[in-house]
């Protein structure tokens, strides 16, 4: 547990530092400041990682100050151009829409957040150095490791993470760079993966929330600090990324959805903060988008998709509202804007396809529309107090004319999750979901992303009703005072924290959790997907360091798990990740190694090419409780051409026998 803390210290340091400094350079204050401090750190670290493409700085400290330093820069000359041509007014003007005591509660509503998230992970996690038994989770593994190593969090990754298959191919590496800085103080893999969890979870999205509504609307204290209660609260987001894949990009990239968003939205002039903050928040956006894109490249799309409709309202309004000072060539550049907008949605709608859409529809259509709307996934319990609070939300939108197009957002994300989730697969489905995988808890999170700022909206707007007097107002951002109506602030959020994680749509979520970081037992049944090491095999993986020499390679097969003695003890193996394609020398050892003689001449060739000495018994079972059959890794115990080196249970490593590298 202490190693898990100070690693999370470490990233926290890292999620907030970097942003602060940009942030301040590009003009915020005050909570906004803080709001995006996280957002904008990412985007830090999404910079630097693609540095590392081109020159060799390592991965680690250096490289994230070289890299803010940079941003920095870019961010301070485009201020000081703007306010030369007059677009923006003095630094002195930055952020005082935001009361001083907004700051007290945005950090008070960040720390409560890493607590409920701490209590959450604290049940879903046996222990401080669990990972998640999932399919996926042997290539994100492997890929930090491979950062912390190489010193290279480029998205160019090579194919084999190093193991000599040659090529490089795009993957969107944002989560793996962040986890691969906790690194140094976390020493081991998955407690890097665990504490980076914490940060995403309970600072990362709760402060991106922040961001959107500041830039929205404004806000109740108590608004400021149930957002905590809701960010800790939605079982299918972040909860469902975590159990089901596991998808960490796709957690870091819809976590900043809501703060790419509130830049947008106020660059666009569709929000409160005007006048001399549209500078700062569209520097944060233009910042903060490319993270996103390196997050996972479906979240960028959440964010086109979802920003749209606020888009076209306010070209819309500016096009209905004639105006002396606007010129007809003002209107076109205008026209234009929305014309590229459409066009770059359309385009990346079309592009943007991983070429995989295996997973069949999970329910009819009218359940899919009312788990929608409950928010039930993934354990098919609602969420009904955050329901209910979406609905308040969407009542008030609707109501609001300034923000009607956040309903329009939430019901096409909510028409994508029914499709994905109900219609049968066919064209028509892949067209429309295949950007997602056409992946039902994908789509169950990206809804959740939309559904949150409504919740939060909806809880603003029953704190207004509530308030007799907040129509003599003018700000009701906090209470009269900063002293006054502390139970007023804190009931809200104390009542929401209790109707969240009490009910059965956050505990069975977590039970449900539970079950993908635990080991999985002797004997899978056929179906469960979460079946990539028992603890025997655990068990060995930690004596690798001691029974293999430096440099020598293991022959693994990612599928049962014994792949992971690189990502995780940082052994060379031959098949690195589930969806590698296998070397040919591989296939002929996994293939004829326990049918031959020591010392057969293929064999020895096959194993001195790739500098293979060792072979990791793991069984047939592999990750989803199917059994995997690999005629020449069958039998071992009885082969003629290895001998037992250790074993743990079923678990067996062997050396082999009668070849001259062996």
């Amino acid at each position: 547990m202490g190693r898990l803390a100070l690693t999370v210290v470490l990233l926290v340091g890292y999620a907030m530092l970097p942003g602060v400094v940009l942030g301040r350079a590009s003009g915020l204050r005050g909570a906004r400041l803080l709001a995006f401090a996280p957002p904008l750190s990412l985007a830090v670290i999404a910079f630097g990682s693609v540095v590392t493409t081109v020159v060799p700085l390592g991965w680690g400290l250096v490289t994230i100050v070289l890299a803010t330093g940079f941003l920095t820069l870019v961010a301070s000359g485009c201020r000081s151009v703007a306010q030369r041509a007059g677009a923006a007014r003095s630094a002195a003007a930055f952020g005082h829409e935001l009361p001083r005591h907004a700051l007290i509660l945005t950090a008070s509503s960040l720390v409560l957040c890493s607590a409920l998230w701490s209590w959450v992970l604290a049940r879903v996690l046996p222990a401080p150095d669990s990972f998640s038994q999932t399919y996926d989770n042997v290539f994100h593994l492997s890929t930090i490791r491979f950062i912390y190593e190489s010193g290279s969090a480029s998205p160019l990754l090579p194919i084999g993470l190093g193991d000599g298959t040659p090529g490089r191919s795009f993957y969107p590496t944002l989560w793996h760079a962040f986890t691969a800085l906790g690194m140094p103080m976390a020493g081991d893999v998955a407690i890097a993966t665990n504490a980076a969890l914490l940060v995403v979870c309970g600072i990362v999205w709760p402060a991106s929330l922040l961001a959107f509504l500041f830039s929205m609307t404004r806000l109740r204290a108590a608004t400021i600090l149930a957002t905590a209660a809701v960010a800790a609260g939605v079982s299918s987001f972040p909860l469902l990324t975590l159990t089901w894949g596991v998808l960490y990009p796709n957690t870091l990239g819809f976590a900043l959805v809501p703060a790419a968003m509130g830049g947008i939205l106020a660059a666009s002039g569709m929000g409160v903060a005007g006048g001399s903050l549209r500078l700062p928040l569209a520097l944060a956006s233009a910042f903060i988008i490319p993270a996103v894109f390196l997050g996972h490249p479906n979240a960028l799309i959440l964010t086109i998709l979802a920003i749209a409709p606020a888009l076209v309202t306010a070209a819309w309004r500016y096009w209905r509202a004639p105006s002396p000072s606007r010129s007809h060539g003002t209107r076109f550049i205008v026209a234009a804007a929305q014309v590229l907008v459409s066009v770059a949605l359309v385009a990346c709608w079309l592009l943007v396809r991983p070429g995989f859409n295996a997973w069949p529809p999970i329910a009819s259509k009218l359940p899919a529309l009312g788990e929608g709307l409950l928010l039930t996934m993934p354990a098919r319990s609602p969420n009904l107090a955050v329901a209910a609070l979406v609905i308040v939300g969407l009542v008030w939108v609707l109501r609001a004319r300034a923000h009607r197009w956040l309903a329009v957002s939430w019901a096409i994300v909510l028409a994508l999750w029914v499709v994905v989730a109900s219609f049968a697969e066919g064209q028509l489905r892949t067209l429309l979901t295949e950007t997602f995988f056409s992946d039902p808890p994908r789509l169950a999170a990206a809804l959740a992303v939309v559904a949150a700022p409504l919740a939060l909206l909806g809880i603003n707007s029953l704190l207004d009703r509530l308030d007799h007097n907040v129509g003599d107002s003018p700000s009701p951002w906090v209470a009269t005072s900063p002293g006054a109506g502390r139970t007023a602030v804190l009931l809200p959020t104390v009542l929401l924290v209790v109707a969240t994680q009490a009910m059965p749509g956050m505990t069975n979520a977590i039970e449900r959790a539970q079950g993908a970081y635990e080991f999985a037992p002797a004997a899978c049944v056929a179906g469960d997907v979460t079946c990539l090491t028992t603890a025997d095999e655990r068990a060995l993986l930690r004596r690798l360091p001691h029974l293999i020499e430096r440099g020598s390679v293991t022959l693994t097969l990612p599928t049962n798990g014994s792949s992971l003695a690189y990502a995780l003890e940082g052994m060379p193996v031959a098949w690195t990740y589930i969806s590698e394609q296998p070397r040919p020398a591989v296939l002929t050892l996994e293939q004829r190694l326990a049918l031959v003689p020591a010392g057969d001449p293929d064999i020895c060739a096959a194993a001195a090419s790739l500098g293979i000495r060792y072979v990791l018994d793991f069984g047939k079972q592999n990750v989803s409780g199917d059994i995997e059959v690999h005629p020449g890794l069958e039998g071992l115990s009885r082969a003629r051409s290895v001998e037992r080196v250790d074993s743990v249970g079923d678990a067996v490593l062997y050396r082999l026998r009668g070849c001259p590298t062996s």
